[in-house]
Protein backbone atom coordinates (compact mmCIF):
# COMPACT_ATOMS: atom_id res chain seq x y z
CA UNK A 1 0.00 0.00 0.00
CA UNK A 2 1.39 3.43 -0.98
CA UNK A 3 1.91 6.27 1.51
CA UNK A 4 -1.00 8.21 0.00
CA UNK A 5 -3.33 5.23 0.40
CA UNK A 6 -2.27 4.78 4.01
CA UNK A 7 -2.92 8.46 4.79
CA UNK A 8 -6.35 8.28 3.16
CA UNK A 9 -7.19 5.10 5.11
CA UNK A 10 -6.06 6.69 8.39
CA UNK A 11 -8.12 9.84 7.77
CA UNK A 12 -11.15 7.71 6.92
CA UNK A 13 -10.81 5.71 10.13
CA UNK A 14 -10.47 8.90 12.20
CA UNK A 15 -13.54 10.41 10.51
CA UNK A 16 -15.58 7.29 11.24
CA UNK A 17 -14.45 7.37 14.88
CA UNK A 18 -15.51 11.02 15.25
CA UNK A 19 -18.94 10.31 13.73
CA UNK A 20 -19.44 7.28 15.97
CA UNK A 21 -18.41 9.31 19.00
CA UNK A 22 -20.88 12.05 18.13
CA UNK A 23 -23.70 9.54 17.73
CA UNK A 24 -22.69 7.72 20.91
CA UNK A 25 -22.73 10.98 22.85
CA UNK A 26 -26.19 12.02 21.63
CA UNK A 27 -28.05 8.68 21.60
CA UNK A 28 -28.54 7.03 24.96
CA UNK A 29 -28.75 3.27 25.24
CA UNK A 30 -31.61 3.82 27.68
CA UNK A 31 -33.66 5.31 24.84
CA UNK A 32 -33.12 2.20 22.73
CA UNK A 33 -33.81 0.00 25.73
CA UNK A 34 -37.34 1.39 26.04
CA UNK A 35 -38.44 -0.79 23.13
CA UNK A 36 -40.75 -3.38 24.69
CA UNK A 37 -39.73 -6.25 22.43
CA UNK A 38 -36.08 -5.72 23.31
CA UNK A 39 -36.78 -5.86 27.04
CA UNK A 40 -38.96 -8.96 26.65
CA UNK A 41 -36.32 -10.77 24.60
CA UNK A 42 -33.57 -9.92 27.09
CA UNK A 43 -35.73 -11.10 29.99
CA UNK A 44 -36.51 -14.42 28.31
CA UNK A 45 -32.83 -15.01 27.56
CA UNK A 46 -31.72 -14.14 31.09
CA UNK A 47 -34.34 -16.41 32.67
CA UNK A 48 -33.39 -19.45 30.60
CA UNK A 49 -32.02 -22.01 33.11
CA UNK A 50 -29.86 -23.55 30.40
CA UNK A 51 -28.31 -20.24 29.31
CA UNK A 52 -24.86 -20.96 30.79
CA UNK A 53 -24.64 -24.35 29.10
CA UNK A 54 -26.00 -22.97 25.83
CA UNK A 55 -23.32 -20.27 25.79
CA UNK A 56 -20.66 -22.83 26.70
CA UNK A 57 -21.74 -25.12 23.85
CA UNK A 58 -21.87 -22.20 21.42
CA UNK A 59 -18.30 -21.22 22.37
CA UNK A 60 -17.01 -24.78 21.86
CA UNK A 61 -18.69 -24.93 18.44
CA UNK A 62 -17.55 -21.41 17.60
CA UNK A 63 -13.91 -22.38 18.12
CA UNK A 64 -14.34 -25.18 15.57
CA UNK A 65 -15.85 -22.94 12.89
CA UNK A 66 -13.37 -20.06 13.29
CA UNK A 67 -15.62 -17.55 15.06
CA UNK A 68 -13.26 -14.76 16.24
CA UNK A 69 -12.27 -14.84 19.90
CA UNK A 70 -13.40 -11.22 20.27
CA UNK A 71 -16.95 -12.12 19.27
CA UNK A 72 -17.09 -15.13 21.60
CA UNK A 73 -15.89 -13.12 24.61
CA UNK A 74 -18.07 -10.06 24.00
CA UNK A 75 -21.25 -12.06 23.48
CA UNK A 76 -20.56 -14.26 26.52
CA UNK A 77 -20.01 -11.24 28.80
CA UNK A 78 -23.13 -9.52 27.49
CA UNK A 79 -25.29 -12.60 28.07
CA UNK A 80 -23.82 -13.87 31.35
CA UNK A 81 -22.12 -10.89 32.96
CA UNK A 82 -18.45 -10.20 33.53
CA UNK A 83 -17.36 -12.99 35.89
CA UNK A 84 -19.56 -15.84 34.68
CA UNK A 85 -19.13 -14.82 31.06
CA UNK A 86 -15.35 -14.79 31.41
CA UNK A 87 -15.11 -18.23 33.02
CA UNK A 88 -17.60 -19.82 30.60
CA UNK A 89 -15.93 -18.46 27.47
CA UNK A 90 -12.41 -19.22 28.73
CA UNK A 91 -13.18 -22.83 29.65
CA UNK A 92 -15.22 -23.20 26.46
CA UNK A 93 -12.31 -22.03 24.31
CA UNK A 94 -9.96 -24.45 26.05
CA UNK A 95 -12.36 -27.35 25.51
CA UNK A 96 -12.88 -26.29 21.88
CA UNK A 97 -9.13 -26.04 21.36
CA UNK A 98 -8.61 -29.53 22.82
CA UNK A 99 -11.25 -30.90 20.44
CA UNK A 100 -9.50 -29.19 17.52
CA UNK A 101 -6.17 -30.67 18.60
CA UNK A 102 -7.64 -34.18 18.76
CA UNK A 103 -9.30 -33.64 15.39
CA UNK A 104 -5.93 -32.65 13.95
CA UNK A 105 -4.45 -35.86 15.38
CA UNK A 106 -7.20 -37.86 13.72
CA UNK A 107 -6.92 -36.14 10.34
CA UNK A 108 -3.13 -36.67 10.37
CA UNK A 109 -0.54 -34.26 9.10
CA UNK A 110 -0.83 -34.23 5.31
CA UNK A 111 -4.55 -33.42 4.87
CA UNK A 112 -4.23 -30.55 7.33
CA UNK A 113 -1.19 -29.17 5.54
CA UNK A 114 -2.99 -29.21 2.20
CA UNK A 115 -5.86 -27.27 3.76
CA UNK A 116 -3.81 -24.75 5.74
CA UNK A 117 -1.04 -23.68 3.38
CA UNK A 118 2.40 -22.20 3.94
CA UNK A 119 1.73 -20.42 7.22
CA UNK A 120 0.45 -23.55 8.93
CA UNK A 121 3.48 -25.49 7.71
CA UNK A 122 5.56 -22.87 9.49
CA UNK A 123 3.41 -23.39 12.58
CA UNK A 124 3.93 -27.15 12.45
CA UNK A 125 7.71 -26.75 12.25
CA UNK A 126 7.67 -24.16 15.00
CA UNK A 127 5.51 -26.27 17.31
CA UNK A 128 7.85 -29.23 16.94
CA UNK A 129 10.38 -27.21 18.98
CA UNK A 130 9.83 -25.44 22.32
CA UNK A 131 6.18 -26.47 22.34
CA UNK A 132 4.74 -24.66 25.37
CA UNK A 133 6.53 -21.36 24.69
CA UNK A 134 5.65 -21.27 21.01
CA UNK A 135 2.07 -22.38 21.62
CA UNK A 136 1.73 -19.56 24.13
CA UNK A 137 3.07 -17.02 21.63
CA UNK A 138 0.85 -18.24 18.80
CA UNK A 139 -2.30 -17.94 20.95
CA UNK A 140 -1.22 -14.74 22.63
CA UNK A 141 -1.11 -12.60 19.51
CA UNK A 142 -2.72 -14.66 17.74
CA UNK A 143 -0.85 -15.50 14.55
CA UNK A 144 -3.80 -17.14 12.80
CA UNK A 145 -7.35 -18.47 13.25
CA UNK A 146 -7.58 -20.65 16.34
CA UNK A 147 -9.31 -23.36 14.32
CA UNK A 148 -6.29 -23.81 12.04
CA UNK A 149 -3.82 -23.37 14.90
CA UNK A 150 -5.43 -26.21 16.85
CA UNK A 151 -5.54 -28.49 13.81
CA UNK A 152 -1.90 -27.74 13.01
CA UNK A 153 -0.89 -28.42 16.61
CA UNK A 154 -2.67 -31.76 16.56
CA UNK A 155 -1.07 -32.75 13.28
CA UNK A 156 2.42 -31.84 14.49
CA UNK A 157 4.64 -33.64 16.97
CA UNK A 158 3.46 -31.33 19.77
CA UNK A 159 2.36 -33.31 22.82
CA UNK A 160 -1.05 -32.62 24.35
CA UNK A 161 0.56 -31.92 27.74
CA UNK A 162 2.47 -29.08 26.04
CA UNK A 163 -0.44 -27.94 23.87
CA UNK A 164 -2.99 -27.39 26.64
CA UNK A 165 -0.84 -25.30 29.05
CA UNK A 166 0.48 -23.20 26.16
CA UNK A 167 -3.05 -22.58 24.92
CA UNK A 168 -4.33 -21.77 28.41
CA UNK A 169 -1.55 -19.24 29.04
CA UNK A 170 -1.79 -17.70 25.58
CA UNK A 171 -5.57 -17.21 25.62
CA UNK A 172 -5.77 -15.80 29.16
CA UNK A 173 -4.51 -12.19 28.70
CA UNK A 174 -6.64 -11.37 25.65
CA UNK A 175 -9.71 -13.00 27.19
CA UNK A 176 -9.33 -11.04 30.43
CA UNK A 177 -8.73 -7.73 28.63
CA UNK A 178 -11.68 -8.21 26.27
CA UNK A 179 -14.01 -9.23 29.10
CA UNK A 180 -12.98 -6.24 31.23
CA UNK A 181 -13.28 -3.83 28.29
CA UNK A 182 -16.73 -5.17 27.42
CA UNK A 183 -17.91 -4.87 31.02
CA UNK A 184 -16.58 -1.31 31.34
CA UNK A 185 -18.16 -0.21 28.07
CA UNK A 186 -21.49 -1.69 29.14
CA UNK A 187 -21.30 0.18 32.45
CA UNK A 188 -20.23 3.60 31.14
CA UNK A 189 -21.76 3.37 27.67
CA UNK A 190 -25.27 4.44 28.62
CA UNK A 191 -24.79 8.18 28.22
CA UNK A 192 -21.17 9.26 27.63
CA UNK A 193 -20.25 12.73 26.49
CA UNK A 194 -18.96 13.17 22.98
CA UNK A 195 -15.44 13.72 24.36
CA UNK A 196 -15.54 10.55 26.46
CA UNK A 197 -16.84 8.54 23.53
CA UNK A 198 -14.12 9.96 21.26
CA UNK A 199 -11.38 9.02 23.73
CA UNK A 200 -12.81 5.50 24.18
CA UNK A 201 -13.03 4.86 20.44
CA UNK A 202 -9.53 6.23 19.79
CA UNK A 203 -8.12 3.98 22.52
CA UNK A 204 -9.85 0.99 20.93
CA UNK A 205 -8.39 1.95 17.55
CA UNK A 206 -4.89 2.27 19.05
CA UNK A 207 -5.24 -1.16 20.65
CA UNK A 208 -6.24 -2.59 17.28
CA UNK A 209 -3.27 -1.00 15.52
CA UNK A 210 -0.95 -2.20 18.30
CA UNK A 211 -2.24 -5.74 17.92
CA UNK A 212 -1.77 -5.59 14.15
CA UNK A 213 1.82 -4.36 14.51
CA UNK A 214 2.58 -7.02 17.12
CA UNK A 215 1.21 -9.70 14.81
CA UNK A 216 3.39 -8.48 11.92
CA UNK A 217 6.46 -8.58 14.16
CA UNK A 218 5.58 -12.07 15.34
CA UNK A 219 5.18 -13.34 11.77
CA UNK A 220 8.65 -12.05 10.93
CA UNK A 221 9.99 -13.85 14.00
CA UNK A 222 8.21 -17.08 13.01
CA UNK A 223 9.60 -16.84 9.48
CA UNK A 224 13.14 -16.70 10.85
CA UNK A 225 12.74 -19.82 12.98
Amino acid sequence: MSLRSRVIALCTVLLVLVVLAALWGTVSIDDIWQAGWLQDMATRIAENPWLTWLVFGAVVIGVQIAVPQLVLVVVSVILLGAWEGFFVVYIGMLVGSAIGYLLGRWLARHPVRRLSGRKMRQFSRLLARRGIMNMTLINLLPLGPHTIINLAAGSSHLRFRDFLPGTAIGLLPSTVLTAVATHVLLQVGRAPTTGEATVALILLALLGVGGWLATRWAWRWVSRQ
